[in-house]
């Protein structure tokens, strides 16, 4: 299997300079592919990279009209057997649908999403306007916040912050010019459960596993604490949950509070129960599902039926 790194970004963000910085530290054993996606109907960007070997595919977002291309970059890149291959789409192009493509491409296994913003573009207005840029960080498994030197201390903050209220934020990595090291950007995606977030004044203890048979279940944990329990849940990528069995279960079996991120089609939704109400709202994600829910201590039995109603919400479906 070929390991590929996704580069996305916005336009203007830094990318195709971040693709030269890491090609100039490539151990020089190895050979490196490069794909490279213009909307026009020429590329430019390809002609400014210096790989082993560049291809490059115009006439459209790598995403959608230009998927075709995009195959055949591959297969071009594989007969001269790369070490490994990145690919820069447009700025265009909706990272959650190239990222669905390359999980199914023949040899190739997609090792990390790396994303390009600068703090000008993470902005609260910006954020609620634009589903690209909500798309590119939050699918992101490293954020390069670029051009560093080019924003204010209050543009950095605006963009910390906001990315502080995700409910997965991606690791962050600060740059001036796209200047990534290598070891950063090759480094094995580490995106922790976010559950059990650090109670204001002392530290939180460890989660201890937790026993449960549920379809498409990859690991479970449960922490008691001051009169409060909660157990959390992840599922692999290809388990689908009903929204409509969803809505029953909450209903019928509520819990004090929950919140996740579950796939119930092909995207991913943001999961809220909080004051007797189930929310359900669309959200870039493709790693897992994964679900926090939090009961009274005294509430302990109602867990076994929880569980088994929810897991006659799901069914195993690959993407």
């Amino acid at each position: 299997m070929t390991p590929v790194i996704l580069v996305s970004g916005l336009l203007g963000s830094g990318k195709t300079t971040l693709i030269n910085h890491l090609l100039a530290q490539k151990p020089s054993h190895e050979r490196w592919g490069v794909v490279v996606n213009d909307f026009g109907p020429l590329t430019l960007d390809g002609a400014l990279i210096d790989a082993d070997q560049v291809v490059e595919v115009a006439g459209g977002c790598l995403c959608c009209s230009a998927h075709a291309g995009l195959r055949q970059a591959l297969q071009q890149l594989r007969r001269h057997d790369p070490t490994r291959i990145l690919i820069e789409p447009t700025g265009l192009g909706h990272p959650d649908t190239l990222i669905d493509a390359l999980r199914h491409a023949p040899g190739m296994q997609l090792s990390k999403v790396i994303s390009v913003v600068t703090p000008a573009q993470l902005t609260p207005e910006r954020w609620r306007k634009s589903e690209l840029l909500r798309k590119i960080v939050t699918l992101a498994d490293l954020l390069v916040l670029n051009k560093i030197d080019l924003s204010t201390c209050q543009d950095r903050k605006l963009a910390r912050d906001l990315l502080e209220t995700l409910p997965q934020p991606p690791e962050v990595v600060e740059t001036t010019r796209s200047r990534l090291a290598l070891d950063v950007a090759l480094a094995p995606p580490h995106r922790p459960l976010r559950l059990w977030p650090a109670t204001e004044g002392h530290a939180t203890r460890s989660p201890a596993p937790h026993d449960a048979a549920l379809t498409g279940l990859l690991e479970a944990w449960r922490l008691e604490e001051d009169g409060l329990l909660s157990v959390g849940y992840r599922f692999s990528a290809d388990t689908i949950f009903s929204r409509p069995a969803l809505r029953a279960l909450f209903e019928q079996t509520p819990p004090l509070r929950a919140k996740g991120l579950l796939r119930t089609g092909r995207h991913w939704q943001l999961l809220q129960w909080t004051d007797d109400r189930l929310t359900l709202e669309d959200y870039a994600w493709r790693a897992d599902s994964r679900l926090l829910v939090f009961w009274p201590a005294d509430r302990r039995q109602d867990i076994a039926a929880f569980e088994a109603a929810l897991d006659g919400t799901a069914r195993l479906k690959p993407l």
